[in-house]
């Protein structure tokens, strides 16, 4: 998890017709047993998948009938308008819709083998397989150091050189570690917004985690700081299971392998359109995608058919 006290999503509300373009994630896509679940280092980055997922708030719809699948070890951007549902399904896959009040989901998530909703479910392993970087870097308020020792402590590393050992290695692996070496025991909160979002996807990448769940990761950050954090992501292809909510077309036209398109309608998201990126932005099978990418307001009524 990319931290112990990740603030509760704000739900996004949204809805869409039925009958999505739904591609499935390339065939051989390596695959966990539940008995690897938790077991560090990871085996191999899991396929993500949700089957006729339905996520409702004190009973009322935001997602609903949605199936999708996600391939392994390939970067998968998740886009549509405000109050599609994107950042509810995000969250679904590390069980923190468990944080949002009057909170029901129901349906099949998975990672790889592993059935996310079950009762068996470890949260606290599944959490730290699957860790989330949030839209505002949230840093600890404590030194650098810190930031990445504590969540650590908390899932059993104890050892004084294991930790140092993890925490210079997760620094290098997001181009910190030079910035910042010096000044270990500085606090956070004076590294620039991009440091500190560089930062954050270190705590998380420290727990060895398989999969990586960005929320609108360069929402917050100036073009050049974005760009960098364009840069890590792409070069973590391959060693990660990674999906990003963004708004920004363009960056997913850069970064993703596979798109989904989400589309809310009268209060409930459902997907419209998914599969290889390419083929998606270039041929987009469904009309509501179709005008979504390419920046058409769509004034077609229900989204039904496709």
């Amino acid at each position: 998890m990319a931290s112990s006290r990740a603030r509760p999503m704000l739900s996004e509300r949204g809805a869409a017709g039925s009958g999505p373009a739904v591609e499935a994630p390339p065939p051989g896509a390596p695959r966990c047993s539940p008995a690897a679940a938790a077991a560090l280092p990871p085996l191999g980055p899991p396929p993500l998948a949700v089957r006729e997922l339905q996520v409702a708030f004190a009973g009322r719809p935001v997602l609903e009938g949605l199936t999708l699948a996600l391939p392994a070890g390939r970067v998968s951007a998740i886009v549509g308008p405000s109050g599609a549902g994107k950042t509810t399904l995000l969250s679904c896959f590390n069980r923190l819709t468990e944080l949002l009040p009057d909170c029901q989901v129901r349906g099949s998530v998975r990672v790889g083998e592993q059935e996310v909703l079950q009762p068996r479910c470890d949260v606290v392993a599944l959490r730290r397989r699957v860790g989330m970087i949030f839209q505002r870097p949230n840093p600890f308020p404590f030194s650098i150091r810190k930031n990445l020792v504590l969540p650590l402590r908390e899932h059993g590393v104890r050892g004084r050189e294991e930790l140092q050992a993890r925490v210079e290695r997760a620094l290098r692996a997001v181009g910190l570690w030079e910035e910042v070496r010096e000044r270990l025991e500085a606090p956070a909160s004076t590294l620039s917004g991009g440091q500190q979002q560089r930062l954050c996807i270190a705590r998380a990448i420290a727990l060895e985690p398989q999969v990586l769940l960005f929320d609108e990761p360069t929402a917050a950050l100036d073009p050049l700081a974005a760009g960098v954090i364009e840069d890590l992501i792409a070069g973590m292809r391959g060693r990660y299971t990674i999906a990003v909510v963004t708004h920004d077309l363009g960056q997913a036209r850069r970064l993703a392998d596979h798109l989904a398109v989400l589309w809310p309608e009268r209060g409930i998201g459902r997907l419209v359109e998914a599969g290889p990126a390419a083929r998606v932005f270039d041929r987009p099978r469904h009309p509501v995608a179709a005008a979504y990418l390419a920046g058409r307001r769509w004034d077609g009524g229900a989204t039904g058919g496709g």
